[in-house]
């Protein structure tokens, strides 16, 4: 109706935007009724037409849940309309009518809502204006409590898990502003992501993905992305990116390509491909009922081809299921280790005592097999371990934690606190590293793959597809990884030069902050220029809180670089030029690497495995500092090591060579 038009779309014009002022443009109405409606009004535009009485918060509130419900194909909420909703809309409303009819614009009273869940009614005679978010419908992510709402921040673990009357401090603040929270929106599980499509609610829908242009009302068809592209653009456009070239892959998807892999065929073919690349045989065996944990639980039996000499145990608990460890993980239950023998008299064979005897001994020591559990949350809910199909990004996660299993199992060393991964930080991701190349080399596809339906390989077309992918922005992630390494690095560094973390060298989030901006003005385009907390244009992104691992690694992030570094050696020393599966290709590394665990130095074990060359050593004398003085060297030795007193410290250090890597981006640059 006339009166209706009037009320949603005053002053509507191309100029002002959906609520500006001016003369009126018929097109436009038009355009935004079709389009546009309640739900695509801005913060501001909302606050404006409920100020001046054009809308009200619970027709907002109404329209926000049709516009939930409409769109529920792209999952992109978790449950329904939050309890108190329509309530909040209500009061809302109600106190503009306050206000409007008032004397003298006299704010009426606030409920507050407190921290503990209760409210109360304050009454406040105040000129202000009302908050700008008061009366508009806000969606909180899953990870925030609202009261009487249930919180499982994306995961089943906490399926309807309800903190009573519990509320968050976002949810608190929104709340006592007015707003009305009427939703909770799907997010990674317990937030570990950011492109929300790790929820164990399904992944969120983009409604845009595969177009080339911007095609949102507000982008115009025609528009494009800035020209100045800020940090938090680049996932987006990478994405865009990536989308556009899957548009172009002649109708094949990443459904198509998940057909290819079911799950227990990449089981049988990474058996495969150990028994003839490593000489391990890799056998699945039933699960005795007092070692399974699960239904769908695995168990491999790994040992030497050759001889049948037993390696240990791999158990396999794949699919998903409610209550589960949300990630992928590799698991040592139990480690590798030589065990003595004990005599009668509680003796240890091997003993001097016994050493000392002409009798022939009895063997002093047997071996500990090791066992490890592979967990990964493959498939749906109700998924079992034969008819479940993983996409190629889990068949990547898969070998990658496979890399890791098998250096557990095939570990041969004599005390278990130096078994399989217990090794330096610097080699401990190499060998899943080395692993997931075979999730990119052809022969290895054709191997792990097998067509859920016909049982045919992966066709070379889709390999190809798939490499053009991973290589689109190889260079520039691997430029990230290198700044998060440097952050994490500097930010560790703090305080070094002082018995105690003074006030200027602690680490607080103003210089983590300081760290990150120079860091990133460094590594990008501005590199020539020097660099100005001030003048930063991202000073206040904090992209460096999103960067958990600062904590996780604790100065130790650099190890990812170098396992791509030194992963990227080994595959080009023995597997590059078609040779990923020739036979007993990969022993070497088994006997030279994977055997030793932490009970090797890391340098002596890569030098032994790819020559002289697979390291370089760093004069890394300028940046030193002596821990209690804060200075640097006094004198350095012959043998580089510096003194200070009775402090003597290395000066030199080594890198990896990055040679191969290097080589490995410009080979596979898809723009060469």
């Amino acid at each position: 109706s006339r009166q209706c038009n009037a009320r949603v779309c005053a002053r509507l014009t191309t100029r002002g935007g959906v609520w500006g002022g001016g003369g009126s443009d018929i097109r436009h109405v038009r355009y935004a009724m079709s389009r546009f409606s309640k739900t695509a009004l801005t913060l501001v535009e909302t606050s404006v037409a409920l100020r001046e009485g054009r809308i009200t918060a619970s027709d907002l509130l109404q329209s926000a849940i049709a516009r939930m419900t409409i769109t529920r194909h792209l999952n992109a909420f978790i449950g329904g309309v939050l309890p108190g909703a329509a309530k909040a809309a209500e009061t809302s409303d109600l106190r503009r009518r306050g206000k409007q009819h008032g004397a003298s614009g006299i704010e009426p009273g606030w409920q507050e809502h407190k921290a503990d869940g209760t409210t109360s009614t304050q009454t406040t005679h105040t000129h202000r204006s009302f908050s700008f978010l008061d009366g508009a419908p806000i969606a909180v992510k899953d990870n925030f409590f609202v009261p009487g709402a249930a919180t499982t921040a994306g995961s089943l673990v906490l399926a309807n898990f309800a903190p009573g009357n519990f509320t968050s401090t976002v949810s608190h603040r929104l709340a006592n502003r007015g707003a009305v929270l009427f939703a909770k929106t799907n997010m990674d599980e317990f937030g570990m992501g950011s492109a929300n499509a790790n929820s164990a609610y399904g992944a969120v829908v983009n409604p845009f993905a595969g177009t080339t242009r911007g095609t949102h009302p507000r982008m115009g068809k025609q528009s494009r992305p800035q020209k100045n592209i800020q940090s938090w653009d680049k996932s987006f456009l990478a994405g865009r990116a990536r989308d556009f070239q899957n548009s172009h892959s002649n109708g094949k998807t990443t459904a198509a390509v998940s057909e290819y892999f079911p799950l227990h065929k990449v089981v049988r073919g990474a058996g495969e491909l150990l028994e003839k690349v490593f000489g391990v045989w890799f056998e699945l065996t039933d699960v005795p009922a007092n070692e399974k944990w699960c239904h769908e639980a695995q168990k491999v039996s790994v040992s030497c081809s050759s001889t049948g000499e037993p390696f240990g145990t791999i158990y396999l608990d794949l699919n998903h299921r409610p209550g589960k460890f949300p990630h992928a993980a590799h698991f040592v239950v139990r480690c590798s280790r030589d065990v003595h023998f004990v005599d009668p008299n509680g003796n240890r064979t091997g003993d001097e005592t016994f050493t000392t005897s002409k009798q022939p001994q009895p063997p002093t020591t047997f071996r500990q097999l090791p066992s490890v559990a592979l967990v990964t949350n493959f498939g749906g809910e109700h998924s079992r371990f034969g008819d479940t199909n993983l996409s190629h990004a889990e068949l990547e996660t898969f070998l990658h934690e496979l890399g890791h299993a098998v250096h557990s199992v095939l570990s041969t060393t004599k005390y278990q606190h130096l078994s399989g991964t217990r090794c330096a930080s610097d080699l401990v991701e190499v060998p899943s590293h080395v692993f997931e190349y075979f999730a990119w080399d052809a022969d290895a596809l054709k191997l792990l793959s097998g067509h859920v339906t016909t049982g045919e390989s992966i066709p070379d077309e889709l390999i190809t597809q798939l490499k053009k992918g991973k290589e689109l922005f190889a260079a520039s992630d691997l430029r990230q990884q290198l700044m998060f390494a440097s952050v994490d690095l500097e930010t560790h560094a703090l305080g070094l030069g002082d018995n105690e973390l003074s006030s200027s060298g602690s680490i607080t989030s103003e210089t983590i902050r300081d760290i990150a901006g120079r860091i990133s003005h460094e590594m990008g385009q501005n590199s020539l220029t020097d660099y100005s907390h001030d003048t930063n244009p991202e000073k206040d992104a904090a992209w460096e809180l999103r960067f958990g691992h600062v904590v996780g690694y604790a100065s130790s992030y650099y190890s990812y670089v170098y396992a791509k570094t030194i992963s990227a050696q080994v595959w080009d020393a023995f597997f590059a030029g078609g040779n990923s599966l020739e036979k007993n290709s990969g022993v070497a590394i088994s006997k030279g690497l994977l055997s030793h665990g932490g009970a090797v130095a890391p340098e002596v074990l890569l030098k032994q495995l790819l020559g002289p060359d697979a390291l370089r050593d760093v004069d890394v004398t300028e940046y030193a500092y002596d821990s209690v003085t804060g200075v640097g060297p006094l004198t350095t030795t012959s043998d580089n090591i510096r003194e200070y007193g009775t402090t003597r410290q290395r000066v030199n250090g080594v890198v990896p060579n990055h040679d191969s890597l290097l080589k490995e981006l410009r080979d596979g640059n898809p723009y060469r």
